[in-house]
């Protein structure tokens, strides 16, 4: 055994070891040989890169120490992994080189540890140990997975579907925060209300009327949004692309359902959007309006139900169907909405001064919330301070050869108002944000 000689781990594993347990048994010698053994002879991986015993057993748990220290570890392992009374005839531990950690265990010698104690009758197993296989990842084998990508001799560029690049959070009132949640002052007293600081007309020499100002807080708890992209090594390393393609594609993806909970959020494990916001006022359609119609008397309502102080604000939000009706709609013989330059320019302009832009996030035509008329500056987003965070990880599915990529966004979003407002002199109630009543027949 003593001749010079290389050879893989596997053959170790099945020529050698079972002779140096035959011989030393399974305590310290066996350590000792097996340590002699590596440092004579050259092992190597599948790669064919030369390992030693540190690689073998210890893996990255050797930096920085002494021979006394390795040796003591290598017992422990040794000991962990075949056990102190294993038969002699038992199968055989799997011994491997690990230049990855499996996820959550930071050298073999911890994973072998698990493995023995896991094993034992009665005792649970170490949730570290299970790992479930990817259901989808990025692969070559697969072409609309991501082998379309791997032939040299075509583009590197990858196009997308792309529906507007408007983004709604950015309108929105954001407020970083390095906190799970935060609690918001706010003020819904109004001059000519019953609350908060009030003016009152006096007599000279009369005591002046008290009034203080009344607070109320908005509770902002930040959700979670992330996307969890697995992509095979060897695709990895065939395209060099799809690392740079894998970023930008995960955040559009988490724009999108952010811009989507500011107008559809439920609130339950996300923001709450406009559509289910207490605040927000619903304009009711005209009287023997059809179904799936809009008119000039609905924009002139909705208009009428924004605040005075929101308009300069205020952005038309509707859906791609509600443009033909808009485009063709007349107020007596006059267009309602044309775009800056005429019908013969790009159709985007201002509708009542403001301007339009059409959302995927927007219901169907008919639906309430086909058409919004909104201040998004009065929805308060609060978001993790740093954005959008990125991690890739080769522990996760180490076994299968994948890159985990995985990216986390944290966000809360409401209006910061809960009611409409009650103007002083008007019956109808305002709000930053109004819808139309739906113009569906049940």
């Amino acid at each position: 055994m003593n001749e010079q000689q290389t050879m893989t781990i596997e053959q170790f594993k099945s020529d050698v070891l079972p002779q140096m347990i035959s011989r030393y048994g399974t305590g310290n010698q066996l350590t000792k040989a097996i340590k002699a053994y590596a440092q004579d002879n050259t092992i190597v991986d599948d790669d064919n890169q030369p390992i030693g015993i540190d690689a073998m057993v210890i893996g990255e748990a050797s930096d920085g120490l002494d021979d006394e220290q390795i040796q003591r570890i290598v017992e422990k392992t040794v000991k962990a992994t075949l056990g102190e009374n294993t038969p002699k005839n038992k199968a055989l531990p799997a011994i491997t080189a690990s230049r990855k950690t499996a996820h959550g265990f930071g050298n073999f010698g911890e994973f072998a540890l698990a493995v023995q104690k896991s094993s034992a009758p009665g005792r649970p197993s170490d949730p570290r140990l299970i790992t479930k296989a990817p259901s989808t990842f990025a692969n070559e084998t697969t072409d609309a997975a991501g082998g379309y990508l791997v032939p040299e001799e075509w583009s590197n560029q990858i196009w997308q579907v792309v529906l507007g690049k408007e983004s709604l959070l950015s309108r929105t009132n954001q407020i970083p925060t390095s906190r799970n949640a935060l609690n918001l002052p706010v003020s819904t007293a109004t001059a000519w209300g019953n609350t908060g600081v009030q003016a009152y007309w006096t007599d000279e020499g009369s005591a002046i009327t008290q009034s203080r100002p009344t607070f109320d807080y908005r509770n902002l708890r930040l959700n979670k949004l992330a996307a969890l992209v697995p992509a095979s090594d060897e695709l990895l390393e065939d395209v060099t692309a799809l690392s740079a393609f894998i970023g930008p594609e995960a955040a559009r993806a988490i724009r999108y359902k952010v811009d989507d909970a500011i107008i559809n959020g439920d609130g339950s494990s996300k923001p709450t959007g406009i559509l289910n916001s207490s605040a927000t006022v619903t304009v009711s359609k005209e009287s023997g309006q059809s179904d799936n119609t809009l008119v000039a008397a609905n924009i002139a309502k909705m208009y009428s139900r924004m605040p005075a102080s929101n308009v300069s604000n205020a952005v038309w939000l509707m859906n791609q169907d509600v443009l033909p009706q808009l485009l063709t709609m007349t107020l007596g013989n006059q267009p309602i909405y044309l775009p800056p330059n005429g019908v013969s320019d790009a159709p985007f302009g201002m509708l009542f001064g403001r301007p339009v832009i059409l959302s995927q996030h927007a219901q169907s035509l008919g639906a309430s919330g086909d058409i919004m008329f909104a201040d998004l500056s009065q929805y308060l987003t609060l978001t993790k301070a740093g954005g959008v965070q990125t991690n890739s990880s080769i522990h996760l599915w180490f076994d299968y050869d994948i890159t985990a990529f995985r990216f986390t966004f944290r966000v809360a979003g409401k209006p910061w108002l809960d009611a409409p407002i009650t103007p002083d002199n008007s019956a109808d109630d305002m709000s930053p944000f109004v819808i139309l009543e739906d113009r569906v027949t049940v």
